[in-house]
Order: C-alpha cells, then structure tokens, then sequence
C-alpha cells in the first residue's frame, strides 16, 4: 500500500539534505555549522520527554537526523576530494 504520509516524510528528508550540500557548496553555510546543527538537533530529540509514544517518535526523528549527518559527512568528504557527490542519503530506502 502507498504511505503519502510516509513519502512525504522522506521528500523532506531528501530536500533539507540537498540543500544543505547546496548551502555548503555555494560557501553560504560552512561544514562545521551545518554538522553542529544537526547534531544538536539529534541530541535534542534524543533527550526529548513526553509519552512512551512521543519519546520512541522522538528517538526515531534523532535516528534520522544521525543518517543524514553521517550521509552529509561522507558527501562533504568525498566532494573534498573531487569525486562525484550522489545525494539525497535516504533515496531507495524504506523509512517505517
């Protein structure tokens, strides 16, 4: 069965990561400040309070955040050495 609601979750993943490679190759946002963003933002869910419910969606959105860090890493590290960047991080998989 097609999930709207769950493809739509994954476009946005998608988008944000691309233009946050965008941000870094046009040299408006550096690595650093886009890696620490993401990280507190992770770190944020992660620690989040509220139901058993709200706290596992919580720790779902900072499991996701922590892909795309680690995607956006190794993007930035390959597009340091001049190799081809092939983006978004989440493009194939199946977010349940």
């Amino acid at each position: 069965m097609f999930d709207h609601s769950t493809t739509s979750r994954v476009a946005v993943l998608s988008i944000c990561e691309a233009l946050l490679i965008a941000l870094n190759d046009a040299k408006v946002l550096p690595e650093n400040e886009i890696m620490g963003s993401l990280k507190d933002g992770a770190t944020a869910h992660e620690n989040a309070g509220g139901s058993e419910i709200e706290i596992e969606n919580q720790k779902v959105v900072a499991a996701l955040t922590n892909g795309i860090i680690t995607a956006l890493s190794q993007s930035f590290h390959l597009a340091e050495e001049g190799s081809f960047v092939d983006t978004p991080m989440l493009r194939g998989q199946q977010i349940a």
